[in-house]
């Protein structure tokens, strides 16, 4: 909430803020801390994984439309411990911050 509060004062109307989370997050809405603020403050958008029920999701949720990658956070962290990491699923800027700033080592 602090992140957002922070950009609504940065970035005033008649910039908007999206709050992007994977269904996987979305499905405990209810237990989230100022969910509810948060959806004021924001477009709330999540990205629908395959098989992902929509039907119990609040009605302020819009979704992203696009095509997943069959790979998780978890096991790209996995890979970057493991030096195995296939260099094409992230990009060179964010792989160079991630090794200059020695993130994500065993």
């Amino acid at each position: 909430m602090d992140t957002l509060r922070l950009f609504q004062k940065k970035y005033p109307s008649p910039d908007e803020l999206f709050f992007i989370t994977g269904g996987d997050w979305a499905r405990s809405l209810a237990q989230w801390k100022e969910i509810d603020a948060i959806f004021l403050l924001s477009h709330f958008v999540v990205a629908k994984r395959p098989g992902f029920d929509t039907s119990k999701l609040s009605p302020g949720v819009e979704f992203l439309d696009f095509v997943p990658l069959d790979v998780s956070s978890t096991e790209l962290r996995n890979q970057l411990r493991a030096g195995t990491l296939a260099k094409p699923l992230i990009p060179k800027l964010v792989l160079d911050y991630i090794h200059k700033h020695h993130l994500y080592q065993a």
